[in-house]
């Protein structure tokens, strides 16, 4: 639709009007340049049925304001940004896994035979085809000639603008660790039976999308 209509256009779903935005530069002058003018949010019925439009994600104003200040406070106190809250997570990895095998200290980050694997992570977890189109990934999309990490700006899976993800920091930080200590700990493999090749990798379609459920096997790395 953006092809023919263009970055803004509008539809209706149901008897609903719902103006479109597409594209990074149309999405970040919305919700940056003029976050105040975009930053409320309308709650669907399902939130008010369930009495979440009083919550941080659907409230607007000065309730608003309130409780994503008191939000920041309580999740600055928790250590989010600091060496402190990194440590807490280790420490609950090393917690989970401690039932399988006694940990190594492996060093974080590193294959068999010495090279770096971070950048190679953190594409993975960065790119949004991984999300989208997860059969069809490639980390060097994310990668310069230097094998270094190259972000991409239109990635904005915490939302841009004031109603950004108050807990973007500490998001990234835990699905890092507990992402590189599973592969540090762990290989993974199809249930017995089934192959590769097998796997539904058809993401399912809700309100984000998300990967079908599988069995899968984790064998501990000795």
């Amino acid at each position: 639709l953006s092809k023919t209509y263009g970055s803004v256009f509008s539809v209706y779903m149901g008897t609903k009007r719902v103006v479109v935005l597409v594209g990074y530069k149309t999405i970040k002058e919305a919700f940056v340049r003029y976050s105040e003018e975009f930053g409320d949010r309308e709650a669907p019925k399902v939130a008010e049925d369930a009495k979440l439009h009083h919550g941080i994600v659907w409230s607007n104003g000065d309730s608003w304001k309130e409780m994503r200040r008191f939000a920041l406070k309580n999740l600055k106190d928790f250590g989010m940004g600091k060496k402190l809250c990194e440590e807490k997570i280790i420490q609950e990895c090393q917690f989970l896994i401690q039932e399988f095998m006694k940990f190594k200290g492996n060093t974080a980050g590193k294959n068999t035979n010495g090279t770096t694997i971070i950048p190679v992570l953190t594409s993975v977890l960065h790119d949004e085809s991984e999300w989208e189109r997860p059969s069809t990934f490639y980390p060097n999309h994310f990668l310069n000639k230097d094998g270094k990490f190259r972000k991409r700006d239109a990635f904005l899976p915490f939302s841009a603008g004031r109603r950004m993800c108050p807990g973007e920091s500490l998001a990234r930080m835990e699905l890092f660790i507990f992402f590189i200590t599973l592969l540090q700990h762990f290989r993974f493999s199809p249930a017995p039976g089934v192959t590769e090749e097998e796997l539904d990798l058809t993401p399912r379609i809700g309100g984000t999308l998300s990967p079908q459920l599988h069995k899968l096997c984790a064998i501990p790395i000795k």
